[in-house]
């Protein structure tokens, strides 16, 4: 009788044993895959993350200082800029003079690449580039969309009215990619394409609320003071 017991219970042990490590067996092989998935993941993310977006057009760099930024131009031929600033926010918005981009003694090594271009500088740094393509720009813009994963976001811009009271919605859309340093974007309505630093853009919006928040704020003041009159 001992001895058919302990056979059974060896027997029942080798079994236990045999589910275990089948279960030990099927949890490794669960947990590879999800490893595996996990890997799958991440990858699809940093590759979505690492989409390369140049950084620099013209020999300007987003970032650099605008003072840099003015001598690169001038020693490839563009010595004279047209600079609108604006002390409120800030900022400085460059162009070549009328008509430069299309004239060879002014601007050499730009000659047939783009058909118009300006720089946003925010706290004396190249905060945005906006290019037009000369060549082809219909293609590029498409080519463009193909090349990054961009948002398209709609914008209502308003309402167009007819004499026969026939109305139409205005909508634009804008493209839009960042991969966290650069940001790429498209106007369907142009063939611009701007190039933004994402740090001094966000900078650029937090300083302009705070000014426009300011500039409120003193008028709601000025009108209080006016309606103590009434």
């Amino acid at each position: 009788m001992k001895k058919n017991i302990s056979f059974a219970g060896v027997f029942l042990v080798f079994a236990f044993s045999l589910v275990s490590c089948g279960n030990k067996s099927q949890r490794l092989e669960d947990n590879k895959y999800e490893d595996e998935s996990q890997l799958t993941i991440t990858k699809d993310e940093n590759i979505t993350k690492d989409v390369d977006i140049p950084r620099s057009h013209l020999g300007i760099s987003l970032g650099m200082r605008w003072s840099e930024a003015k001598q690169v131009l001038a020693k490839n031929g563009w010595p004279h800029l047209k600079e609108e600033k604006d002390d409120i926010y800030n900022t400085i918005i460059a162009k070549p003079p009328y008509g430069a981009v299309n004239n060879n003694n002014v601007i050499k090594e730009y000659k047939g690449k783009y058909s118009d271009f300006s720089i946003v500088v925010f706290d004396n740094k190249v905060c945005s580039i906006n290019l037009c393509p000369k060549d082809n720009p219909k293609d590029i813009i498409d080519a463009l969309k193909q090349k990054y994963p961009f948002e398209d976001e709609e914008i209502m811009l308003g309402y167009r009215y007819y004499g026969n009271g026939h109305v139409n919605e205005e909508v634009i859309h804008d493209f839009t990619y960042s991969n966290g340093e650069t940001e790429i974007s498209l106007r369907n309505s142009s063939y611009y394409i701007q190039y933004n630093d994402v740090k001094l853009n966000k900078e650029r919006s937090a300083y302009r609320e705070r000014v426009e928040a300011k500039s409120k704020k003193a008028h709601e003041t000025e009108v209080n003071q006016q309606l103590s009159d009434y």
